[in-house]
This record gives structure tokens, sequence and C-alpha cells, in this order.
């Protein structure tokens, strides 16, 4: 998954059009957000500081296995994470018959580099 700087993710939530767009701390697992036009820290209820060197990542939502099939057939690499498992399958690298009946019922199925899908 892209690693953001933290003026990256002041960017990103300043021009997404997508209202649930929110980044992750890499180390602190604090959250960023922006909910009615506020920018939004949070870090259980307490106060973070936000520094220049930190690294964040989308937090993304997993979507379904059939959407993320869609994906896949429209030439985007997609994830899954079935226990303590992550598989990443890209269009022009592999095959659907690497993928496992329980990754398909169990697993939790991402879109790489969409961050339309959080």
């Amino acid at each position: 998954m892209k690693k953001y700087e933290t003026w990256e993710v002041f960017r990103e939530l300043s021009t997404s059009t997508n209202p649930k767009l929110k980044f992750k701390n890499i180390v602190s697992n604090n959250t960023l957000e922006i909910r009615s036009g506020k920018f939004i820290a949070w870090n259980s209820g307490s106060n973070i500081t936000l520094d220049n060197f930190s690294k964040w990542e989308v937090v993304q939502e997993s979507v379904s296995f059939m959407e993320a099939v869609k994906a896949f057939k429209e030439g985007k690499t997609i994830e899954s994470v079935c226990g303590f498992n992550s598989d990443r399958y890209s269009p022009n690298k592999t095959s659907f018959m690497e993928i496992s009946p329980e990754e398909i019922l169990e697993g939790k199925w991402y879109i790489e580099g969409c961050k339309d899908n959080v």
C-alpha cells in the first residue's frame, strides 16, 4: 500500500470528493480525516502531534469478492487478507486458479490504489 507524507495526507483530504477518505499513521495508528469541513485527528480521545516526518496510509474498507473480481477483470491489482496470510493478485501475473476456497469465503478483499474504496 502506498505510503504518504503528512503534507500529502492534507492535500489528499483537501481535494478528495470521497467523504469517507481517512488515513492511518503507520507507527502510532492515529487517524486523520475531514468531518464537516474540519481536519480531525483521532487517537483514543487524546491529543496528538502531527509532524512532517510521519508516514501514513489510506484506511481502506474491504470489498466483496465479486467487486474484487470485477476490478481484477478491469486490470486492477487486488489483495486478499485471510487470517495471517496476505496475497496480491496482479492481472498480468496471476491466474485465479491460485485462489483458495477459504480465501474466497473468508478473506477480506481490497483493490490496490483505490482511494474511492474506503
